[in-house]
């Protein structure tokens, strides 16, 4: 399969074996392709397919690129053992979201190979991408409308809240983009302190 992102490092590749029934493929993309844990991780398409081999920023920032690989080479450790927080700065454009995306989806798939090598099973997606807005947006909806539309924004709140708090990595993007009502930053420092109290990765 042309799009499958075991391809460089599965043996079946090239094979009768390497279909659309393959058990991996089928985890990680779903039986139609466009399901399984890709479809679940809340990524922009833009980002979608963004993995360490064709991250863009070499050239211009070697720096980074050397850590970001640095990270990578060692992202189950990283991710599981050491549990730092990464915050990445700077203004739009330079590439922090692309970066922050390309360590999920090799997170993601390390943790896939590690599943199904049988080292230590996935019950859920262990990736979460949020944006800030978008999330406080839901946090909003909560509080317009109509008591059924309350109720059902509440819930999707609180459902996405509780992601949030227990995915193995957790990115947030434009965390400092517009200023945020006492409530909700409450609702994000209880995230946050909770991620970091356990020793959960976040971006």
């Amino acid at each position: 399969m042309e799009n499958c992102k075991f391809r460089a490092k599965c043996k079946k590749v090239g094979t009768e074996n390497c279909n659309r029934i393959c058990y991996p493929y089928v985890f990680l993309h779903g039986i139609d392709g466009n399901s399984g844990f890709l479809a679940t991780r809340n990524v922009p398409n833009k980002y979608s397919d963004n993995m360490f081999d064709n991250l863009p920023i070499e050239a211009d920032n070697p720096q980074v690129y050397r850590a970001v690989k640095g990270y990578i080479e060692n992202i189950i450790e990283r991710v599981q053992g050491a549990n730092r927080g990464i915050f990445f700065t700077g203004t739009t454009g330079t590439g922090k979201t692309t970066v922050a995306i390309t360590i999920l989806n090799e997170y993601l798939l390390a943790r896939c190979i590690q599943h199904l090598s049988g080292v230590k099973k996935i019950e859920t997606n262990p990736v979460l991408f949020m944006k800030m807005s978008e999330f406080q947006n839901v946090y909003n909806s909560q509080f317009r409308g109509g008591s059924d539309m309350q109720n059902k924004a509440s819930n999707s709140y609180y459902n996405m809240k509780e992601q949030m708090m227990k995915v193995d990595l957790l990115v947030i993007d434009d965390i400092a983009m517009r200023g945020l009502p006492e409530g909700f930053m409450n609702e994000m420092y209880e995230i946050i302190d909770c991620r970091a109290t356990e020793d959960m990765t976040t971006i």
